[in-house]
Parts: structure tokens; sequence; C-alpha cells
């Protein structure tokens, strides 16, 4: 708003919650937010780019066919057997694992509050079978995790589109068009590798971005 930067990239949960202040029991409009952005901060919704980095609950690809398991409400059924690990925060929020509980009755062998970093690696020494992760973690392609569905629809949307400036498109009316290519061209799969080539595989965030801009036709 300050004109710092002319285009970032927003997600509608955080748009919704933290920028609009609507409260997390109402589901995403992302018709409001265009709306709203656009009236009251001058700033235009490109579309999205088609991931969304949502919180979910992940475990093994092993445990997922041994138990059977592809929902939150499955991992319900079956959370005795599970030690869940998560970050400090996401068990003290009603937003998080309280409403979590509320939702879905889990019923878990152990719980471990830890600092963010430390899950994947108490996943990887098994202190932990069951975790929180982000839809887009590089460490899901990592350690070939099995992303659940959250089949209540607790967790907001987190879908990620780019928003920019209405002098900037003034200024330069040739970057809609270019930016609306990008609309629906990256879903949670595609956004989990380019993650995983720049932060397991330390690759350059320019390189990666060019070479799957090209792989695009882009």
């Amino acid at each position: 708003i300050r004109g710092d930067f002319d285009l970032y990239v927003e997600y509608t949960g955080t748009a919704w919650v933290n920028t609009l202040k609507n409260p997390l029991t109402q589901k995403v409009d992302f018709k409001t937010i265009k709306k709203r952005y656009e009236k009251e901060f001058n700033l235009l919704w490109v579309g999205l780019l088609g991931f969304n980095n949502t919180y979910s609950l992940a475990i093994s690809k092993e445990d997922a066919q041994k138990y059977a398991i592809e929902t939150f409400s499955d991992l319900a059924l079956h959370s005795p057997n599970f030690d869940f690990g998560a970050e400090f925060d996401f068990f003290e929020r009603e937003d998080a694992f309280k409403g979590l509980m509320k939702a879905y009755r889990f019923h878990f062998r152990s719980l471990h509050e830890m600092d963010i970093n430390l899950r994947y690696k108490s996943f990887e020494s098994h202190k932990i079978n069951a975790l929180d992760v982000f839809t887009t973690d590089a460490q899901i392609k990592e350690l070939d995790l099995k992303v659940l569905k959250d089949d209540k629809g607790f967790f907001p949307n987190y879908q990620a589109g780019i928003v920019i400036r209405k002098e900037t498109i003034k200024k330069y009316p040739e970057a809609l068009e270019i930016l609306e290519k990008l609309d629906s061209k990256i879903n949670d799969e595609m956004m989990q590798d380019l993650n995983y080539q720049v932060e397991v595989l330390k690759k350059s965030p320019k390189i990666v971005a060019k070479d799957f801009l090209e792989r695009l036709g882009l």
C-alpha cells in the first residue's frame, strides 16, 4: 500500500482472515476478497496460481496403506496407533489443534510439542508418526509422505494468487496479460517439487523458477 513493491504473492486465507478481518468460521470468498482489495487498497488480484498452501496432517504412505487412511476422519479412527507432533503454537490455537479435536475427536497415543523446524526430523527418527504440515512443504516430497484429506473442511483454503498495484498495471499494461498466463498453472505437487529443489537440493531459486517457466512454455 505504501508503494514499497509493485506485486507479490498472497494467500486467500491470509487475505480473508488477517487483512480483511473476517472470522475463521466464515468460508473464504474469493470474489469478496478481489472486490475489497481493489476498493480499499487499490490492489488487483490476478487470478490464482493453482496451489493451496494450507494446513494438513500427514503420515507415512506405509501407515496409510496399512490402516487404509485417506482422510482426517480415517486417521481419527486409528489415532490410538499414532504419536502426533506439531509446533508449540499449533497446540494452543483454536483454529488448529483445539478446533481439530472438536471436529474430528482424535485420540492420539501421545502428543509431542516441538519447534517447527524439528517436526520432520522427529518423524524421520520415528519419535512421531503423524504431524501437521503445510501442503506445499518440500519435506513432503523428500520423505514421501501421505497428505490426508481434510474431509470436514476444517482448515481454510490458502490459495496463492498474484496481487499487483493498479498504478503498476496502468504504467505497464502488458504485465497483466503476462501474469494471467500463470493462472492455475501450479498445483500442490508442483509447488512441493519447486520447494524441494530449492530447500533440499539447494538449487538457485532464480534458476528453478526459470526452468519451470520454460517447461510450461512461458
